[in-house]
């Protein structure tokens, strides 16, 4: 990972394996060990692997499940090099609707 931000400016890639869960699901009380796992692993992000390895890396909203969930872009970026990162994460909410969008609040 490291070793291609040497050859390039920037990743990109998904936030996560999969869309966010449904407000309700997350919240939904934990029923025993197995299922605290399964909703660890199912809810992982693949930001973790660039915090360990001290790069930046920023998850952007990119567009929304066919039931209107949301889906993230993450951008990463070399070590110490924070102001590349983040001016391609403006350019990319600036060229992109998904900045203005502002979904239902849930109590």
């Amino acid at each position: 990972m490291l070793g291609a931000l040497e050859r390039y400016d920037l990743l990109a890639g998904p936030a996560a394996p999969r869309a966010a869960p449904p407000i309700a699901q997350a919240q939904a009380p934990i029923a025993s060990k197995e299922e605290a796992a399964r909703r660890f692993f199912d809810r992982r992000s693949y930001t973790t692997p660039f915090s360990l390895a001290g790069a930046p890396a920023i998850a952007l909203p990119c567009g929304a499940t066919g039931g209107g969930l949301p889906i993230a872009l993450q951008l990463a970026g070399r070590r110490f090099d924070e102001a590349t990162l983040l001016r391609a994460a403006w350019a990319y909410e600036q060229a992109t609707p998904w900045r203005a969008r502002r979904p239902p609040l849930a109590a």
